[in-house]
């Protein structure tokens, strides 16, 4: 039901705000801090590692390591806390990509005239490198809340009855033969994603605009087609684009009156006669 939904959309929104604290910080002390090289190549190497791990072998992993016994971690198992970790673990690469490349093109001089100004580290990041670096925190937290709201390879083995997902549900669902149930979901899942779509009146729909070379005939062809709905507007004017193209080449070719090929061609495609 719609509690799987809203469960994705509480996962996918953990995710993105501890996930992106989480990844800019990390990026963060690995670029612009100089100390412990080791422990630095170490993290680096760490935060690729994710990239060459699939999902399901993400998931059972969690399993064979939550469910050890004597783990203080087990307690974890079968709840929220679980999935977030688990989801920012599978998609922190990239994250972590995108952050060190918009830190990469910002000058280090910023540290060092900070520490010569007694600017503490955290004042400098808050103060000057967050706000420069505000569009990369946003393309993390996208990203983060889009892939956590549609993974289903990892958490299909995490989940539990009380945080059933809707990706999860959708393939119970199709599983179970409930198709028209599992796509209902699958486009409700989707609308986070999805652009909004505006629809205007039918009398603000801008027409296609006629060249000087285009048949006023044809011209109220595509018009009618598109008033009733045959034909999208999109099409319309693509075919009033080829229309003229077609007759400025032809007229360079012959270097005189053309005929009513492309015209006619174009009568076809909407399904109309052009008027003689």
């Amino acid at each position: 039901g719609w509690a799987a939904y809203w469960h994705s959309v509480q996962l996918a929104a953990w995710t993105a705000i501890i996930g992106t604290a989480v990844v800019f910080v990390g990026a963060y002390l690995l670029e612009k801090t100089r100390a412990f090289a080791a422990g630095r190549v170490i993290a680096q190497f760490m935060a690729m590692l994710p990239m060459a791990v699939p999902g399901l072998v993400l998931g059972l992993a969690y399993i064979f390591f939550f469910n050890a016994k004597g783990n203080p971690f087990g307690f974890l198992y079968g709840t929220m806390a679980i999935l977030v970790i688990n989801s920012l673990t599978h998609f922190y690469t990239v994250s972590h990509l995108t952050a060190s490349t918009a830190l990469k093109q910002l000058d280090h001089e910023f540290e060092a005239v900070s520490a010569s100004l007694k600017v503490s580290l955290l004042r400098t990041m808050t103060r000057v490198t967050l706000p420069v670096c505000l569009p990369a925190v946003l393309d993390i937290s996208i990203y983060l809340f889009v892939n956590a709201m549609t993974t289903v390879s990892a958490v299909i083995f995490l989940y539990s009855t009380d945080t059933k997902l809707a990706a999860i549900a959708i393939v119970n669902m199709d599983e179970a033969g409930f198709t028209a149930a599992a796509a209902a979901m699958a486009m409700a899942k989707s609308a986070p994603k999805s652009k909004p779509m505006s629809v205007e009146p039918r009398s603000r729909v801008p027409w296609p605009k006629a060249p000087p070379s285009f048949s006023p005939n044809l011209l109220d062809i595509i018009s009618a087609q598109v008033e009733d709905c045959r034909l999208p507007l999109s099409l319309a004017n693509c075919l009033v684009m080829v229309s003229h193209w077609g007759t400025k080449r032809m007229r360079m070719a012959s270097k005189g009156p053309i005929s009513g090929g492309i015209s006619a061609a174009i009568s076809a495609v909407v399904g109309a006669t052009p008027k003689v």
